[in-house]
């Protein structure tokens, strides 16, 4: 859903030139609001680009160190088999 600007709103209500002159400050105030809107807006959006990116490569990271840590418990499995005294080995 679109948010409406205050300029948008001031037209669909029909607000005459007379009102505007007497609730300037106010939408002055309003249309400064919206200005910090749309710019925290556009902020939060490239924050979130950002995070998502960082978390992109926490996830690649995450996958590397997975292959890593398998192929170091089978390497640790065969170092265990061959240092282990034949009487421990299991028979088949």
């Amino acid at each position: 859903m679109r948010i409406k600007t205050v300029e948008e709103q001031l037209v669909k209500l029909s607000v005459t030139e007379e009102e505007r002159k007497r609730h300037a400050d106010l939408i002055q105030e309003c249309l400064e609001r919206e200005k910090r809107l749309n710019s925290n807006r556009v902020k939060i959006q490239e924050g979130m680009k950002a995070v998502t990116a960082n978390l992109q490569t926490i996830g690649h990271t995450m996958e590397i160190i997975n292959l890593g840590l398998r192929e170091l418990s089978g390497r640790l499995a065969e170092i265990t088999l061959r240092l282990s005294p034949v009487s421990k080995l299991p028979r088949a």
